[in-house]
């Protein structure tokens, strides 16, 4: 008898992926990273790294555009308008006016600092976890691919590497136009000036090309993890986002058509 016949079948081959090639394969092979993740133990790493990348790139960006003055002076020359205007509607006396004016001299600065380091944080630490609960539930009950929550965060976290980029790209178009609402959308390239009063330049401030590309590489992820097809996983991902965005869209013009 041949001796070959007792051997037993060679192992299939595991490709293993490093935690760096799985976080920048989302940019160009988004498939490859994802089927890195099937069969696996969760790795804290998939959605840590890309947080912290992303909440200090948040920092840097932060802090560079509170540097410019010129950036900064026309959201308060709007805090000043807002106070002149309620002082023209006879919503507030002059005495008042100085008042608002003084306190927010004083104390504007220091809340655009505080923001400046918690609002990074707030972002890359809730954004995988929130659009984790998300995924699951599109793609591993409603589309029954079965994988568990953990899994669904770590989809989401390697995708926000593509929201690191985005944060890079915003920063630097803010710093050279000077302009706070620039950045990689739709709102930079038809727009002049953003009015927050009109509801058709707040949906389009949302239209960002990197949000579509988030959104596509996230329905890729749980269409890898065995949701089914992309294409349903897309219709639920991209018809989640749009109902939110609007939803939200509307609740800010609203809130805008309160002020004078």
């Amino acid at each position: 008898m041949n001796s070959s016949e007792n051997e037993p079948p060679p192992a299939e081959e595991v490709v293993e992926s490093s935690q760096v090639s799985r976080m920048f394969n989302i940019y160009a092979v988004p498939s490859e990273s994802f089927d890195a993740l099937r069969n696996r133990p969760t790795d804290t790493g998939n959605w840590l790294l890309p947080a912290i990348l992303l909440m200090v790139v948040g920092w840097i960006g932060s802090f560079l555009i509170l540097s410019r003055a010129d950036i900064m002076a026309p959201i308060r020359q709007a805090q000043e308008q807002a106070i002149q205007s309620r002082v023209d509607a006879g919503k507030m006396s002059a005495e008042q006016a100085e008042i608002a004016r003084v306190a927010n001299e004083k104390w504007a600065p220091v809340i655009s600092r505080v923001a400046a380091v918690f609002v990074p944080v707030l972002q890359a630490f809730a954004i995988p976890f929130w659009w984790g609960l998300l995924l699951w539930l599109f793609g591993g009950k409603l589309l029954k691919g079965g994988f568990r929550y953990m899994k669904a965060v770590e989809i989401a976290g390697l995708s926000s590497m593509i929201l690191v980029l985005e944060s890079v790209t915003k920063t630097l178009l803010v710093l050279v136009t000077g302009n706070i609402m620039a950045g990689p959308g739709l709102i930079m390239l038809i727009l002049k000036e953003f009015d927050p009063k009109n509801l058709g330049h707040a949906l389009l401030a949302s239209v960002q090309v990197t949000t579509l590309w988030v959104l596509a590489v996230r329905a890729i992820g749980i269409s890898r993890l065995g949701a089914g097809g992309l294409g349903r996983c897309a219709a639920l991902v991209f018809g989640f986002w749009i109902v939110w965005t609007a939803f939200w869209a509307l609740v800010g013009h609203l809130l805008a058509g309160l002020a004078p």
